[in-house]
Order: C-alpha cells, then sequence, then structure tokens
C-alpha cells in the first residue's frame, strides 16, 4: 500500500503569488498527504493566506519562524515537522500541475531515491532561463542527469520529490553556493538514485525578483565553487593532472575555485595562439582544429570549460575520436 506524502514549502514575502501555489496542491489527484508551509518571517499577507487556507483544509499545516532565517535553515525546520516518509518541494511561487504527486510518488515507490519532472517556465522569463529549462527536461534518465550535473542543476528543485530519509539525511546546508545544487550533488555522491518523470508536471515562476536573480550564492563563482568543490570529492582524475579547456571566464573561474581550495591545476589548453601565454600563472598551451596537441596529454585528465557551443561540440568530437571516454578521461563543465 503506497504511504502518503508531505508537501514542504518555505515562504518568504510570498503574498502575490502564495493562493494559487496552495490550490495547486490542494487539488492534486491524490489527496493522501498534507501541506506543510514555513513562513520565513514574512511581514507582508502571507500569515494570513496561510491561516485562512489552514481555517479550510485540515492538511495545511503553517508553522511560523519569528524572523527570516533563510531557506536552509527554515527547510530543515520544516523538514523536522514532516509526518509522512514521502516529501515534495515546491516554491511559495510556483505550481504543481494535478497529476504531479500521484505520478512523483508511483516512479519513487519503484526508484527508492530523488524524483524530478519536466519544468514549464511562467512569468517573466529571460532567454537563459528558457535555455536551462530546455537543456534540464531533455535529461531523462539517471545517466543523463548523473553526467551533466557538473554543468548545471540537471532537476529544477521545486521539482524535486523523494523519500525523507535522503532530505534527512543531506539536509539543506548554508553554503556560499545554492542549496539546492548542493544537497543533490551530496545525494548523488551518497548513492542516491535520481530519476525524472518524463511529464510537464510542475510549473516554475520567474518574477525577476527572486533570490536567483541577485543573491551571491547564485551567480557563476559561486557555481564554480561549488563545481570544483564537488569535482575534488568525486575522485574524477584523482590520479592525474588536470588541464582546463578553455581559458576564458569559465576556464578561469574553474581553475581559480581549485587553486582556491588548495588543488593542483597543471595549466589550460586553447585555440587561441600566443607563445608563452599564462593565466593565473599557468602555462596555455595551443590547440589547433586538427586537436594533435592532445597527443602530449594523453596522461591527463581534461576539464572541459569552453563557453562557445560550437567549439565545445568540437573539441567532445575530438576527445571522443581518439577514444576518451567521458567521466574518465574529460567531464565537460559547461
Amino acid at each position: 500500500m503506497s504511504e502518503p506524502v508531505s508537501v514542504l514549502i518555505t515562504c518568504y514575502q510570498g503574498a502575490p503569488y502564495l493562493a494559487p501555489c496552495l490550490e495547486s496542491v490542494l487539488t492534486q489527484s491524490l489527496s493522501d498527504f498534507e501541506l506543510v508551509v514555513i513562513d520565513d518571517g514574512s511581514d507582508d499577507q502571507s500569515p494570513e493566506i496561510l491561516r485562512a487556507f489552514a481555517a479550510k483544509d485540515r492538511r495545511v499545516r503553517p508553522f511560523f519562524l519569528p524572523k527570516n532565517t533563510g531557506v536552509p535553515e527554515a527547510a530543515n525546520f520544516g523538514l523536522a515537522q514532516l509526518r509522512h516518509p514521502w516529501v515534495a518541494r515546491l516554491d511559495a511561487d510556483d505550481l504543481m500541475l494535478p497529476e504531479r504527486l500521484e505520478a512523483q510518488r508511483a516512479l519513487a515507490e519503484e526508484t527508492g531515491g530523488l524524483v524530478g519532472s519536466q519544468v514549464q517556465l511562467i512569468g517573466k522569463t529571460t532567454r537563459g532561463q528558457r535555455e536551462y529549462i530546455a537543456w534540464s527536461n531533455g535529461l531523462l534518465t539517471p545517466e543523463d542527469i548523473s553526467r551533466e550535473s557538473y554543468r548545471e542543476l540537471p532537476l529544477p528543485h521545486p521539482s524535486w520529490f523523494g523519500p525523507k530519509e535522503l532530505f534527512s539525511s543531506q539536509n539543506y546546508r548554508q553554503m556560499s553556493w545554492a542549496e539546492d545544487y548542493d544537497l543533490l550533488m551530496r545525494s548523488l555522491q551518497a548513492g542516491w538514485p535520481v530519476h525524472k518523470v518524463p511529464e510537464l508536471l510542475t510549473q516554475k515562476r520567474e518574477t525577476g525578483v527572486g533570490l536567483s536573480s541577485w543573491a551571491s550564492p547564485y551567480k557563476r563563482p559561486a557555481m564554480f565553487s561549488a563545481k570544483a568543490h564537488f569535482l575534488v570529492r568525486s575522485g574524477l582524475g584523482s590520479e592525474r593532472p588536470w588541464w582546463v579547456f578553455g581559458s576564458g571566464p569559465s576556464g578561469r573561474l574553474l581553475a581559480k575555485a581549485l587553486l582556491d581550495q588548495g588543488q593542483s591545476v597543471a595549466g589550460f589548453m586553447d585555440n587561441v595562439s600566443g607563445k608563452g601565454r599564462r593565466v593565473l600563472g599557468l602555462p596555455v598551451r595551443h590547440l589547433s582544429a586538427e586537436g594533435t596537441e592532445l597527443e602530449d596529454l594523453d596522461s591527463a585528465f581534461k576539464l572541459l570549460c569552453i563557453g562557445q557551443p560550437k567549439a565545445r561540440k568540437q573539441m567532445i568530437r575530438l576527445l571522443e575520436a581518439r577514444g576518451e571516454r567521458e567521466g574518465q578521461d574529460w567531464i565537460a563543465l559547461l
């Protein structure tokens, strides 16, 4: 028999979109759930909205923190209040489509791990956000999700569903990078399976004023610090010299993050010519279109940070033509 679900939402100043968010949960095709909402010190109408919903539906269980603590602490507080073994996450301005909980619980019961869904963007979206969601929606297998996890967050956080044990054992952490990426990477490295329902079950709202639009943990330098952190802990290429492919902004961010964490980087490989070039004090070797210089780096583990998509695909083709394998000889971080 299927176990019930706890839906966990953290809310801070969420009044403009909170009511439709809650309605989208309460109208799910699956009915055996509780809806736990942690108001993280809001001083708008969020508390009043939550109390009104709780008065109408006993499944709604709001908790009110006296001051704003931030997403990780509020989420961990919420996890401690949950009564059921399955957990679904949602942000206070996002929406669940009616079949989401039913579909995700069915897959989670089969796999025992974290389950996401495909996501539809709503609101004021940018080209970068649309490209990210299109990329994420295309990652449908556990192999895709694991392989691509060093590029970006492969499962948008509002789509997560999984066993309470996963969330409680990993917990959210306050780091210099995004808490959702941090939790996902730790879960993957701890051996938790990660799957995705290949259906649009979550609507993610972009308003242009959320944390991800301005807070430093969600910016590129923080993301590359996270990539370096988990790359070191993955053991990938640990006995081989690391070479960063691409000496542009992304390659420099990765190399700097690795150096800041006490790691050694042998140098950069780039298609920009220039004898004696150095970046961050490291040598830059020129790579021709034919890639013959790769023969000198047979022992290297290659970290691909090539920003231009066409050049990145060309580099991957060169490596694959040489019989080099992703995850064993190289990894793409963009």
